[in-house]
C-alpha cells in the first residue's frame, strides 16, 4: 500500500512533488489511485507508483551543477497556410418542431389506470350527503332521547299515582263493604220496627157486601 507521503519518502522528495507527478500522470492516463473512504488517503499500487516516478522532472533527475546546458534556437519563420478542409457530409435538418408525442407508448401495457374526471366534485357531493345523513341521525337521536326522558317522567308520575290508586281502591272496598253491611243492618232494623208497629194496630173489621 502506497500513499503520497510514502512515495515521497521513498523518492526523497516532498509530498507536493509527488502530487505534481500524479496530476501530470492523471492528465495522460486518467484517474490513478483509489480512495478508501472520505477523509482517507489515496492508495496506489506498485504499477501506479512506477508510473508516477516516471514523471520525475529533469530538474529532479539532474542536479543543478550537472544539468546539461541547452541552447535555444530561434525558429525559422515560414509562410504557410493551413486549411481545415471539410471531410463531413451535411445532413438535412430533421423536422422536430411541431412533432406530437404520446406518453401512452412510454407506459406499461399490463396496467390501466381507473380515474374520475372530477374527483373533487365527487368528494364534495359525498361530504354534503354525509353531512345531511349525520344531521338527520343526530336529530333522530335527540328526538328519541327527549321522548325517553318525557316517558320516564310520565312513568314516575303515573307510578306514584297508580300506587296511591291501588291503596285507595283497597280502602274503598273495605269501607264500602262496611258501609253496605251497616246500611243493610240499619234498614233491616227499621223494617222490623215498622213490622212490629203494624202488628200493634187493630185488625180491620170485615166489610159486609150486602149492606146498603
Amino acid at each position: 500500500m502506497h500513499t503520497f507521503q510514502s512515495i515521497a519518502t521513498q523518492a526523497g522528495c516532498s509530498k507536493r512533488t509527488v502530487q505534481t507527478w500524479w496530476e501530470k500522470a492523471k492528465a495522460d492516463h486518467g484517474e490513478l489511485g483509489t480512495l478508501a473512504g472520505e477523509g482517507q488517503p489515496r492508495i496506489f499500487t506498485d504499477q501506479e507508483v512506477a508510473l508516477l516516478v516516471a514523471y520525475r522532472s529533469v530538474r529532479a533527475a539532474f542536479p543543478k551543477e550537472k544539468r546539461p546546458k541547452t541552447t535555444a534556437k530561434k525558429a525559422q519563420k515560414v509562410d504557410v497556410t493551413v486549411e481545415m478542409g471539410n471531410h463531413c457530409q451535411a445532413l438535412t435538418m430533421p423536422e422536430i418542431n411541431g412533432t406530437t408525442f404520446s406518453l401512452e407508448h412510454f407506459r406499461a401495457d399490463d396496467v390501466t389506470a381507473l380515474t374520475f374526471e372530477n374527483p373533487d366534485t365527487i368528494a364534495d357531493e359525498f361530504l354534503a350527503v354525509a353531512d345531511v345523513l349525520i344531521q338527520g341521525m343526530d336529530a333522530d337521536i335527540k328526538t328519541r332521547e327527549e321522548r325517553l326522558q318525557k316517558t320516564r317522567t310520565a312513568k314516575g308520575r303515573v307510578a306514584a299515582k297508580a300506587q296511591e290508586l291501588k291503596l285507595e281502591k283497597r280502602l274503598y272496598q273495605h269501607r264500602a263493604r262496611d258501609l253496605d253491611t251497616a246500611q243493610t243492618t240499619e234498614t233491616q232494623t227499621l223494617q222490623d220496627a215498622i213490622a212490629g208497629l203494624h202488628n200493634l194496630a187493630q185488625p180491620q173489621a170485615p166489610q159486609n157486601d150486602n149492606a146498603a
